[in-house]
């Protein structure tokens, strides 16, 4: 992480311990009120607008597209609150949340959203009971109301367990997630790498079927 993720991480996990949650999934509600901000539900935005904030004489409000799904309101809703808490201006490209052009305070603001969706306090002790799989990830991801793109992250970055969540985009590593784990072992995936020969990654988008199989971990990493 650079320094400002790891700060944007920690004011993330600050904010979440005022509030306080202890139910699965977060309610939202108490993120609103602990910023001061009045949810409102926009039914005339694009597929590619999913919500801004604004405050106007004096009051703050927070906008969601209505047509999106619910997880993708709840994580709408919690970026818009990282912009109020670091204080950062928006800049709503229309880059994926993973592009490398994506700006550095969207970025930023998404890291601090899925801390607030997905709290440590919370996640992390089912993610470490849970097996290292797409089951897993798709049963958490309903348990919290998140897409199971967040919760993939999440879930490689918390879990002791070698593990790494990666997304790509015609053959090329887009976005990796680490464990502690591999981190500390320095097993590095190359951004825009191409994604590995053999694996299910590659013979998915070939076109195949494939059948989930063992194979040498290491055809991923860069040390």
């Amino acid at each position: 992480m650079t320094p400002d993720e790891v700060l944007a991480m920690l004011k993330a996990r600050r904010f979440v311990s005022t509030v306080k949650p202890t139910t699965i999934p977060v309610p939202i509600q108490p993120y609103l009120d602990a910023v001061g901000a009045t949810l409102r539900h926009e039914t005339d935005l694009q597929d590619n607008e999913p919500g801004w904030s604004f405050a106007t004489n004096g009051k703050r409000y927070i906008c969601v597209n209505a047509a999106d799904r619910e997880e993708r309101q709840r994580f709408t809703i919690c970026h818009e609150i990282a912009h109020v808490v670091l204080g950062l201006p928006s800049d709503h490209a229309t880059q994926p949340w993973w592009s490398t052009k994506r700006p550095p305070a969207e970025r930023l603001c998404d890291l601090f959203a899925a801390e607030l969706l997905l709290p440590e306090v919370l996640f992390q002790p089912r993610a470490e009971e849970s097996a290292v799989s797409f089951v897993s990830l798709d049963a958490l991801a309903s348990q919290f109301a998140a897409s199971t793109t967040a919760t993939g992250s999440r879930f490689a970055a918390v879990i002791s367990t070698p593990c790494a969540f990666v997304l790509s985009e015609e053959g090329k590593v887009k976005y990796a997630s680490r464990s502690k784990a591999l981190i500390d072992s320095k097993a590095w995936i190359e951004p825009h790498m191409a994604v590995p020969h053999g694996t299910v990654s590659e013979r998915a988008r070939a076109g195949e079927a494939p059948e989930r199989e063992k194979i040498d971990a290491n055809v991923w990493f860069h040390r």
